[in-house]
C-alpha cells in the first residue's frame, strides 16, 4: 500500500520530526508499509497545479496531511495552491493530528476558503482537540466529520532505557520567544522576564529537592528564531550553579548551521526518564505525558497547550496548565503533588489515544484496499 505522509519534516525542529516518527509508528501498527515521506525541503514534488493531483493519483493509495496547524500546513507547497488540484484528486486524503494556529491577525477569506476545500474533500479528519473543532466551526467550516483524537505526539514513547538515578532530575524545555510572538499576544512575557521567572523556579527546586536540571533544547543550534539554545544559556546563567549545564545533545562539536543536533526518538526517550519535567514547548509536554512523567505544562501563547489537551481524559491536567506569566515557586508547589498523582492516569489516556489512532488508520486502510479490489 502506497502512503504519502505530507508535512514539514527534516527541518531540525523536534516537533515536526517527532510527528513523522509517531505517525510512522502508528502506521506500522496497522500493517501499512512502506511509507513515503514528502515535504517541502527534502523531497522533490510536483509544482502546484493539476500535476499535483496527477502525481498522487499515479503514485499513492492514501495521502496523510500531518501535524502542525491547518493554516500552517496550507502555506507549505504543494498545499498553498490547493484550489488548483483538490477537485482532481482521486485517492483518499486524510487530515491527521493537526491543530489550529491562533494568530493576532484575522484569517483572510482566501485562507478560510482553502481550509474549507481541504475539509470538504478529506476522507477523514482527526485533529488535536475539541478546541480545534470549535475554532473551525467559528470560521464557518463544516465540522460534522471532524474527530478530536489528540496530537500524534501523545502516542509516542521510547523503548525504555535503564537508568541509574543517583539524583532527582528535572527536565527543562524552554525557548526564546520571537519578537513577533511577543507583539502578537499581550499575555506573552518578554524573554528577560520569562528567563528570570523560570530560573527562580529552578533554583528553588535545586535548593529544596537537590534536583539536577537537565535541559532539552528542541531546535537546531543555529536557529535564527525561537532558539532553545539561547533560552537554555540565559536561564542557566541566572542559576549560579557550580557545574556546567547538563544538556542532552549528540553533536555539539562540528554542528553545521541548520543541522539537527539530536535524534528525536532518542531525545524523546531520554526525556521520558526524567523524574519531573517543566516544559514550555508543546511536544516536550506531550512526550513527557506519554511516558507517564509528571510535567508542569506551560502555556505561552494563544491556548496551544490547552487545545492539544482538550480531549476526554485530560480535564484535570488541562486545569493545571500554567500560563507563562503565572509560573512561580508558589504555583509549582501548589500543583506538584497533583501532577505527580495524575501522571499514571495521563499515560493511560495516551494509550487510549494510540489505540484509537490505530483503529482509525486500520479502518481507513481496509477501506482503501477494499476499494482497490473493487
Amino acid at each position: 500500500m502506497r502512503v504519502y505522509l505530507l508535512g514539514y519534516f527534516h527541518s531540525g525542529a523536534f516537533a515536526d520530526d517527532l510527528i513523522e516518527l509517531a505517525t510512522c509508528r502508528l502506521l506500522q501498527q496497522t500493517g501499512i508499509s512502506p511509507l513515503a515521506v514528502l515535504d517541502k525541503k527534502t523531497n522533490p514534488h510536483p509544482a502546484s497545479g493539476p500535476e499535483v493531483a496527477e502525481f498522487f493519483n499515479r503514485e499513492a493509495d492514501l495521502v496523510l496531511f500531518c501535524g502542525g496547524s491547518l493554516l500552517g500546513r496550507l502555506r507549505l507547497a504543494p498545499f498553498h495552491r490547493i484550489e488548483t488540484w483538490i477537485d482532481k484528486l482521486q485517492v483518499p486524503l486524510v487530515v491527521l493530528g493537526t491543530g489550529w494556529r491562533e494568530e493576532a491577525r484575522p484569517l483572510t477569506p482566501e485562507e478560510v476558503d482553502r481550509m474549507r476545500l481541504l475539509v470538504d474533500h478529506a476522507a477523514a479528519i482527526y485533529v488535536r482537540g475539541k478546541h480545534t473543532v470549535e475554532r473551525m466551526a467559528a470560521h464557518g467550516l463544516p465540522v460534522d466529520r471532524v474527530i478530536p483524537l489528540g496530537d500524534p505526539g501523545l502516542t509516542y514513547t521510547g523503548n525504555g532505557i535503564p537508568t541509574r538515578r543517583d539524583q532527582y532530575r528535572v527536565g527543562v524545555v524552554c525557548r526564546q520567544m520571537a519578537d513577533v510572538e511577543i507583539a502578537q499576544d499581550p499575555s506573552t512575557l518578554g524573554n528577560d522576564a520569562w528567563h528570570a521567572r523560570l530560573a527562580t523556579l529552578l533554583a528553588h527546586i535545586v535548593e529544596t529537592e537537590g534536583a539536577k536540571p537537565v535541559f532539552f533544547p528542541m531546535s537546531t543550534l543555529h536557529r535564527t528564531h525561537d532558539n532553545d539554545w539561547t533560552a537554555t544559556a540565559r536561564v542557566f546563567n541566572r542559576l549560579n550553579l557550580p557545574e556546567s549545564p547538563y544538556i542532552y545533545n549528540e553533536c555539539l562539536k562540528g554542528d553545521s548551521p541548520g543541522a539537527p543536533f539530536h535524534a528525536p526518538g532518542i531525545l524523546a526517550t531520554i526525556l521520558g526518564t526524567m523524574d519531573f519535567v517543566i516544559s514550555q514547548r508543546l511536544h516536550g509536554s506531550l512526550v513527557s505525558i506519554a511516558h507517564g512523567v509528571p510535567v508542569l505544562v506551560i502555556e505561552y501563547q494563544f491556548g496551544k497547550m490547552a487545545d492539544s489537551l482538550s480531549i476526554d481524559g485530560f480535564e484535570e491536567l488541562r486545569r493545571l496548565i500554567t500560563p507563562q506569566a503565572e509560573v512561580s515557586v508558589a504555583a509549582y508547589e501548589a500543583k506538584r503533588a497533583s501532577l505527580v498523582e495524575l501522571a499514571p492516569h495521563n499515560r493511560r489516556v495516551c494509550e487510549r489515544v494510540r489505540a484509537e489512532y490505530v483503529r482509525a488508520l486500520s479502518s481507513l486502510a481496509g477501506e482503501v484496499i477494499g476499494a482497490k479490489k473493487n
